[in-house]
């Protein structure tokens, strides 16, 4: 999508984050997304769009109340990886026992990643940290609501907090 940013027309894919998410965004502590499929596809509710490696992605926030504010820029970041990502509750169903299955998105999904969702797995302990959350507990809470969740994790890097800052 195109948008002007200091006078100049941009290329990007706009995402925007919840207030929780701000300031671990701009200190670079977040540093990917995970983003659903919609319920279903309408005018409100587009396609989810997959960005491809090295794509810019404009870092957005609400400025008040969603969908009846403007928006204010967080910052800018590239692209560095798209991975699919299911996360579905565990067999045995303790509390926080979920399973997530990360693959690759392009081409066919020939390797998955699975994990629990337990403390003390240093996979699901790094997933919950890249996500900006204090622990794989913060992590599984946050998306208990969604389960089973089907969906993308987009990774960034060279976050910049001004368009035409290096």
């Amino acid at each position: 999508m195109r948008m002007k940013i200091e006078g100049e027309w941009v290329e990007g894919i706009r995402k925007k984050f919840k207030p929780v998410f701000h300031e671990r965004i701009r200190a670079g502590v977040k540093r990917s997304t995970i983003r659903g499929r919609p319920a279903r596809e309408s005018a409100t509710a587009p396609p989810l769009v997959i960005p491809k490696l090295g794509d810019t992605l404009i870092l957005e926030a609400w400025k008040g109340v969603a969908y009846r504010s403007g928006v204010q820029i967080l910052g800018f970041a590239t692209v560095k990886e798209v991975r699919r990502i299911r996360i579905i509750p565990g067999r045995w169903a303790p509390e926080l026992h979920w399973t997530a299955e990360v693959g690759a998105v392009a081409g066919i999904m020939a390797t998955w990643n699975v994990m629990s969702l337990i403390a003390g797995n240093a996979q699901a302990e790094e997933l919950a940290a890249i996500e900006g959350f204090d622990s794989v507990e913060d992590f599984a809470r946050f998306f208990e609501e969604s389960l089973p969740f089907d969906g993308v994790q987009i990774l960034w890097d060279g976050f910049r907090k001004n368009w035409r800052q290096s």
